[in-house]
């Protein structure tokens, strides 16, 4: 397997272990304005509680007319349907156009994460317990810790005891907090651009200790809903999401689709690693490099 198409994966697969948004029903486009979330001018521990309580509400989600389309891979938009439960368990099952079967199928339960796609050579499928991620073979191409990638969905947290700076108001009106991130990898700087009246997070950017951008979350299309029927109460969420990762080259767009929201009834099955006739597969914990 290259670097580039495991990579790729990897990156949908964290990015898919948490998501969603709290309501009993579909999504729709909130068109009239929101009341704001936030003081004229708030302090850090009023952006981390508003940005924090919106995340807090969520249960599960569930979409099945998502869509991902990775640039420079040789594959179309995939049709992606996306189930989701906190906090680990999540199932993304990927078919392309005019073809039968599914394409990709990756997934994480309480234990590990999997990933397999049909057109893969090696026919392999990768898994890795999470216990063992940081000092697996996967974190030569995903240097980041996973639990960042998952925020690009829009779920995004600032830690209360972490380290941060801010905020401060950009030129476009909008709010800047400078995170630092203790990582395996190393010490990593997260740059998180905050809406400065409704609190919602509108893009994430993660840099090196050199300063060099590692990976970059544009979320659009914001949607909102009320919480149990709650009109004062909502949650929101970004309805799509455009990921850089400028060392592998690789660009990627989510399109979520109409998610519903904390109604989740799956089989417990649905967490379960699966096996494919003729495939095998390859543990990546089992194959480690130093901890640094």
């Amino acid at each position: 397997m290259t670097r580039r198409p495991l990579l790729s994966l990897i990156i949908l697969l964290v990015l898919f272990t948490a998501g969603g948004a709290s309501c009993p029903n579909v999504l729709h486009q909130y068109v009239d304005p929101l009341p704001p979330a936030l003081s004229e001018a708030p302090s850090l521990a009023e952006v981390i509680q508003v940005v924090n309580a919106n995340s807090d509400k969520i249960r599960s989600f569930r979409t099945d007319d998502a869509t991902i389309k990775i640039d420079g891979i040789a594959i179309p938009s995939l049709k992606t349907s996306i189930v989701y439960q906190q906090s680990k368990r999540f199932r993304l099952k990927a078919d392309t156009p005019l073809v039968s079967g599914t394409e990709v199928d990756l997934g994480s339960n309480d234990e590990l994460f999997w990933f397999w796609i049909k057109r893969n050579r090696p026919k392999n499928l990768y898994w890795c317990r999470h216990d063992r991620f940081k000092n697996s073979r996967a974190r030569r191409v995903l240097p980041v810790d996973p639990a960042w990638l998952i925020e690009a969905l829009g779920v995004a947290r600032l830690d209360p005891r972490g380290e941060h700076r801010g905020p401060e108001r950009q030129a476009d009106g909008s709010l800047k907090v400078w995170t630092r991130l203790r990582t395996p990898a190393g010490d990593m700087t997260k740059v998180t651009i905050i809406d400065s009246l409704r609190g919602w997070v509108r893009e994430q950017h993660l840099y090196d200790a050199q300063d060099r951008l590692i990976a970059s979350a544009v979320a659009s299309g914001h949607v909102s809903v009320p919480v149990d029927g709650d009109s004062a109460n909502r949650v929101v969420l970004p309805q799509q999401i455009n990921i850089q990762w400028p060392a592998a080259e690789l660009s990627m767009k989510i399109d979520m689709g109409n998610v519903q929201i904390n109604q989740l009834d799956v089989s417990p099955e649905m967490w379960n690693k699966p096996s494919y006739s003729g495939w095998t597969d390859v543990d990546l914990g089992a194959l480690t490099v130093p901890a640094k």
